[in-house]
């Protein structure tokens, strides 16, 4: 049974273009984004739950970078290329910025904000 798995893991990460093992960084396109996590496309497979944070627990204490849909991020696989936890590390497009949940003295930075501050 193993072997069938580490056969699948080598054929993904193929069909990913990811060929080396280690941390692993590539682009991708957001398809959709949630609270905490995104999904994306990589040579048209997608990936859920694709964390915008260090961590996905529902905490509010955080910072939330939500990149807009159909714009291009960086990929961080931190599971060595098993493609299994990913993480958005770079934008090309920010939707929003969450700080704190944006409530008690945190701050959220609407599209409308980006553009007076430009």
């Amino acid at each position: 049974m193993m072997g069938k798995a580490l056969e699948i893991r080598e054929l993904l990460r193929k069909i990913c273009g990811v060929d080396n093992e280690g941390l692993v960084f590539f682009n991708a396109t957001i398809v959709s984004v949630d609270d905490e996590t995104c999904t994306i496309d990589r040579n048209g497979l997608q990936f859920t739950d694709v964390r915008l944070g260090a961590v996905v627990d529902g905490n509010t204490n955080n910072l939330i970078i939500k990149p807009a849909e159909k714009s291009m991020v960086l990929i961080a696989d931190l599971s060595d290329g098993l493609m299994r936890d990913l993480a958005v590390i770079g934008w090309s497009e920010i939707d929003t910025i969450t700080i704190n949940g944006g409530t008690n003295g945190g701050l959220t930075i609407t599209p409308t904000l980006v553009r007076e501050l430009n």
